[in-house]
């Protein structure tokens, strides 16, 4: 009787730091505030969108878009931005530099309680005792489709050769593999698409370089933000900043081919009614 009771005791023992663990791990599988608040944030006001993104860096920014009476035509009206911070159970919002002074005042810093949060909502008590509730800008499904407010364009890679000083110089290939960041969507609002003739003036400008414009990573930053000006009016106006997956300068034309089948997006594999692959 005693062997068994001894055994019991051990059994008992040797459960208590496994379920102690498996406790822990559950526990740490919840998401933290501070990961639930990153991400692109909108509330509306009438016609009226106010979009923000919290970045992890604890900064902001925010601005005002407005939909047309026809629902086609969206103008931007404002921006702002600052920093944030967690303190409590309170977003604490600075207001650093903003032109849209009705919804971000200029130099005010915003004790703001976080009532509720998940990963598709926030609400927020503002100082003056007003609750909003903000709506999380992810992928929403509409009928058969999914439309992401926050679109990301992805295009195929471009390689173009290099200008020369002379026709001494050996030919040299800038190879870059891009993806556009577009501006957040208002519900409703359709994607910009990557029109034709934008890839035609990307290919142009990038051409007209020579090996010196792009030979370093700072020189390279320099020429990105000269492309997204170039075409930011072909994707009417909502191009936000332009993601460099990867860039390659190369001699070796087998290198350029090599560069634009290993960045070349594969088809999607389209599947009937039952689920199968089509071949």
């Amino acid at each position: 009787m005693k062997r068994n009771t001894r055994i019991t005791i051990c059994v008992i023992l040797a459960l208590v730091p496994v379920m102690f663990a498996s406790g822990c791990k559950k526990k740490n599988k919840q998401p933290r505030m501070k990961d639930l608040l990153l991400g692109t944030w909108y509330m509306s006001k009438g016609r009226s969108y106010v979009i923000t993104t919290m970045s992890s860096n604890g900064n902001w920014t925010s601005g005002v878009r407005v939909k047309g009476l026809s629902s086609k035509v969206v103008e931007k009206k404002g921006s702002a931005s600052g920093s944030w911070h967690v303190e409590d159970k309170n977003l604490v919002i600075k207001v650093m530099k903003s032109n849209i002074q009705d919804i971000w005042e200029n130099g005010r810093t915003l004790f703001c309680e976080l009532v509720k949060i998940n990963k598709d909502l926030m609400t927020l008590k503002y100082p003056s005792g007003r609750v909003i509730t903000w709506k999380k800008a992810q992928v929403t499904k509409k009928g058969a489709k999914e439309v992401n407010l926050s679109p990301v364009l992805k295009i195929p890679p471009i390689a173009v050769n290099l200008n020369k000083m002379s026709s001494n110089d050996r030919d040299r290939y800038l190879c870059l593999d891009l993806e556009l960041d577009l501006q957040t969507l208002i519900p409703g609002e359709k994607p910009a698409q990557f029109h034709p003739k934008a890839r035609d003036a990307a290919i142009l400008f990038l051409s007209s370089l020579l090996y010196k414009d792009v030979k370093t990573f700072d020189a390279v930053k320099i020429v990105k933000k000269k492309l997204e000006k170039i075409l930011n009016p072909y994707l009417g106006g909502t191009l936000k900043d332009i993601k460099i997956n990867s860039v390659m300068i190369t001699s070796s034309i087998d290198k350029v081919n090599e560069f634009i089948l290993e960045h070349t997006p594969k088809p999607a594999v389209s599947k009937n009614k039952k689920g199968k692959k089509k071949t």
